[in-house]
């Protein structure tokens, strides 16, 4: 069994710059695990602070919408 593991691909961060090329490999990557049955997990950084993209009640630390959805487990760190 293999595992995809995508790291820290939340909102704030993917907006800091053109990431669109490295998001679409992703979702390729996303389906073709799917595809297999095999595991995609992501993980998002969380900082408990009111100014940090990475508070945790912020739409910027939330995962880019396909990747959170099509994740089988996210973990929090």
């Amino acid at each position: 069994m293999q595992a995809l593991i995508i790291l820290d691909a939340q909102k704030g961060l993917l907006k800091m710059k053109d990431f669109s090329k490295e998001i679409e490999h992703i979702h390729t990557l996303i389906d073709d695990f799917k595809q297999r049955d095999q595991i995609v997990i992501s993980t998002r950084h969380i900082l408990e602070r009111s100014d940090s993209i990475f508070d945790p009640n912020s739409v910027d630390s939330e995962l880019e919408e396909t990747i959170g959805k099509q994740s089988m487990e996210i973990v929090e760190k």
